[in-house]
């Protein structure tokens, strides 16, 4: 016998209490009201629930969260190290290193690049050692008098950022440093070390001299105290016998400025010879290389600063003209004296010093 037909079940739709009214404006959206929620009474569907509902479809759906980026691999994570590598943890000095040069890469500066001839300091130096048997001496105290002389003139290369920040994190200030405490880039066997030499505005050049001497002496001996490494102003990189012609160096954390010098070499230069015609002849120069920070010296200063300097470096008899009176003024003098100065320029300057000397005795 036939089997009865099964009833029809309702559907979805069929089980939704809601108004004609309810049911149109859910037609209208184009709405399954049956994912409607109701809120009304007894369970039923209402204009409200119809209109929510098509109010949060139309709504822009999130972006699907973007995947979380690896964590950074930490110096103690384990690497995958073939046949052959070696993995070298970074300590000790190498390490403090890295940190200076970490917090230095944060400073945005510009850098400055002159050549000078060479050929003044390269007779005063000779003078010096002709006149100082046994003696040694390297270019660098000279620079390093030159540069405090200069800083003399435009105090705000000799400078520190403060450490005091603006609520945006910007520096708010700087300090102007009354001493030049020269920051001196010092090689050892386990690595770079930069202490400084104090105060050397009111040291001669000798005096500079012997000085740098025992600090790099004492940096090689591992015997440098905190107070050879504390409180540096400015820092020069003397790139000597290194290789490199020139490099724009990074300057550290919290100074305003650094400086390099190369090191020597012949390069041709064009002049003109008594007939007017041009000719080349070997001349023997540096380089120089200036860092600045800008937010705290416009690039015009900055520019003045190394011409400045450059002047001097080229023409170190004239650095006697600008040299203040200091604690060793007696002393400061003699030693840049006699240095291509013509005859009356030194008797001149041998009067002043008797009269320095003088003028202390009667004090007494």
């Amino acid at each position: 016998p036939a089997q009865p037909a099964e009833k029809a079940q309702p559907t979805e739709e069929h089980k939704v209490l809601a108004t004609p009214a309810v049911r149109a404006l859910a037609q209208k959206l184009k709405i399954d009201i049956s994912k409607v929620t109701p809120t009304g009474k007894g369970g039923k569907t209402t204009l409200e629930d119809v209109q929510k509902f098509a109010d949060m479809q139309a709504a822009p759906k999130p972006e699907p969260a973007a995947p979380k980026a690896a964590a950074p691999v930490g110096i103690d994570t384990p690497l995958t190290i073939g046949a052959g590598d070696q993995a070298v943890k970074i300590t000790g000095l190498w390490r403090e290193l890295m940190k200076s040069m970490t917090d230095a890469a944060t400073i945005p500066h510009y850098n400055l690049q002159e050549e000078f001839g060479a050929e003044k300091l390269l007779l005063i130096r000779k003078m010096f050692l002709d006149s100082h048997p046994g003696q040694k001496i390297t270019f660098l105290p000279y620079f390093i008098k030159i540069f405090s002389q200069v800083l003399l003139e435009y105090p705000i290369f000799n400078g520190v950022t403060s450490e005091h920040l603006s609520k945006d994190g910007y520096v708010t200030r700087y300090i102007e440093k009354a001493e030049h405490n020269f920051a001196i880039i010092i090689e050892t066997p386990k690595g770079i070390v930069l202490p400084n030499l104090k105060s050397v505005q009111n040291k001669s050049i000798n005096q500079i001299n012997t000085e740098l001497r025992e600090l790099i002496e004492k940096a090689r001996n591992e015997k440098l105290t905190p107070d050879d490494l504390a409180g540096s102003t400015f820092c020069i990189a003397n790139l000597g016998k290194l290789g490199a012609q020139t490099c724009a160096p990074v300057i550290f954390n919290k100074m305003i400025s650094i400086a390099s010098i190369g090191p020597l070499r012949i390069a041709p230069e064009f002049v003109k010879n008594k007939e007017g015609d041009l000719i080349v002849k070997p001349k023997e120069i540096m380089s120089l290389s200036i860092s600045c920070d800008h937010r705290i010296v416009d690039g015009a200063t900055g520019a003045r600063f190394a011409a400045r300097i450059k002047h001097y470096l080229e023409n170190i008899d004239s650095l006697l003209l600008t040299l203040k009176q200091m604690n060793n003024s007696q002393y400061q003098i003699t030693t840049v004296s006699y240095t291509h100065l013509t005859l009356p320029t030194i008797l001149l300057v041998q009067i002043s010093v008797v009269a320095v000397s003088l003028k202390k005795k009667r004090k007494k």
